[in-house]
């Protein structure tokens, strides 16, 4: 009899485990025939999809504040508008790339108000026609004033939330090869040090570069055989890249890419064009066909999940995987897909519980105070931005459960808009500060 029980309490555990495990078909609802052009999610609950509904119609922003479950419609572009790239830092601060189709011109925007307005900063020195960085290009930002701009060979670098840029030191050769046929694919960073770019170069060949002092030098980290698309890092030593070409490749590292700590060369289920690490053991790989493969002993064997189910053709591929603590995002074309590890959280997903802050007179003439009601004591980082990007003032502290108050002297201070960012719990809140 105890052999019975124990034998079905294995098969019950087995095939809940199966069930906790699939990715869900979340894609917005209404939007299930269009096709999404990029995202940006900032935590479990928060995140933005910029889709282009079908038949070619103007491209849309959505926003989700509930772990997907819902979306709103912040924003339609104007004609001929086209977005290629979002990247959200926070709820209120982001930025993007904007092409104007009939016009052959690129722009760079922004918005401080969560998307729902955006302004144009576009250096027209970059970003006119002739120029490094018209046509195919991508960017991303470290913090509001950090970021990184690549064009075919070359990478700009921004310390004032891309109103300047600087071009960086980059190789001319790599293996006898000049690195004016170098494609920049993919940026990613870990903090204000660590950096990496995932390139393909010459004749179905892909390289990865690596800095280690903020962008202003890269090194060539990775040559292999096969254009490289993606990388992605859980701190400044565990990451990988993949890409394909002739080639599947899927190389990994746990010493900032000194050597490899796995090599996938040919031998994979899918062409792949997406790797997330959840952690510096578990890892996420995807790509045409949106089989999704998990690893959890750092990249030595995979398990695949199939997700055909969310295909609306063969041709479907997935191209970004972002997680969050156990809840993940895998993106493609036609549809947005989520996995919660119930089998390591809960069977009910739990968001982490929100502070309480508060800002106090504002608008703010002179002194301001800054109430902060936390669940438990935690770790806390308190920044305040200009419009512009520019940190103003940063104090990181621990703070007690309950209620805490911080007091900020602003009489000095110019008057106009800044921006408050909280951070604690691994999760981001802003608030506006109006200064008289």
């Amino acid at each position: 009899m105890k052999i019975l029980l124990v034998t079905l309490i294995a098969l019950f555990l087995l095939f809940t485990k199966v069930d906790a495990q699939q990715w869900q078909d979340v894609t917005p609802s209404g939007y299930e025939n269009s096709y999404f052009i990029s995202e940006s999610f900032i935590s479990a609950a928060e995140g933005w999809l910029f889709t282009e509904p079908l038949p070619h119609d103007n491209h849309e922003l959505l926003h989700t504040s509930d772990g997907a479950n819902t979306f709103e419609r912040l924003l339609v572009l104007p004609y001929g508008y086209e977005c290629h790239k979002i990247q959200m830092l926070d709820s209120l601060y982001g930025y993007a790339k904007i092409n104007n189709s009939p016009d052959y011109k690129n722009y760079f925007w922004n918005t401080t108000d969560g998307g729902k307005t955006w302004q144009d900063i576009t250096d027209t020195a970059l970003f006119n026609p002739n120029r490094p960085l018209f046509g195919y290009n991508t960017f991303y930002f470290v913090n509001h004033n950090l970021g990184f701009f690549a064009g075919g060979n070359v990478i700009y670098r921004t310390e004032n939330a891309g109103l300047n840029w600087s071009k960086m030191n980059f190789p001319t050769m790599i293996d006898s090869v000049s690195t004016l046929s170098l494609g920049i694919h993919t940026i990613y960073f870990t903090d204000e040090k660590y950096g990496w770019v995932a390139c393909s170069i010459f004749m179905d060949a892909g390289v990865g570069l690596k800095t280690t002092d903020g962008g202003l030098n890269w090194v060539v980290c990775a040559p292999v055989a096969g254009y490289l698309y993606n990388v992605h890092f859980a701190d400044s030593l565990n990451g990988g890249m993949v890409g394909s070409g002739t080639n599947k490749r899927i190389v990994g590292t746990q010493n900032n890419f000194e050597s490899f700590s796995y090599d996938y060369d040919g031998d994979w289920n899918q062409w792949p064009t997406a790797i997330c690490y959840q952690n510096d053991s578990t890892i996420w790989v995807s790509g045409l066909p949106p089989i999704i493969n998990r690893s959890t002993d750092r990249g030595q064997t995979f398990t695949a999940y199939d997700t055909s189910y969310a295909s609306s053709n063969e041709y479907t591929f997935i191209d970004n995987i972002q997680f969050f603590g156990h809840t993940g995002f895998a993106f493609s074309p036609v549809a947005l897909l989520k996995l919660v590890d119930t089998l390591i959280t809960t069977n009910k997903e739990v968001f982490p519980s929100k502070f309480e802050l508060r800002v106090s007179p504002n608008p703010v003439t002179d002194k301001c105070e800054i109430s902060v009601k936390l669940p438990s004591t935690e770790n806390a980082i308190l920044e305040i931005y200009s419009t512009q990007g520019m940190l103003m003032k940063k104090l990181e502290n621990k703070l007690l459960s309950g209620n805490n108050k911080l007091h900020f002297d602003m009489h000095n201070w110019k008057p106009g808009v800044y921006f408050l960012r909280f951070t604690s719990f691994g999760n981001q809140t802003t608030r506006k500060i109006i200064k008289k």
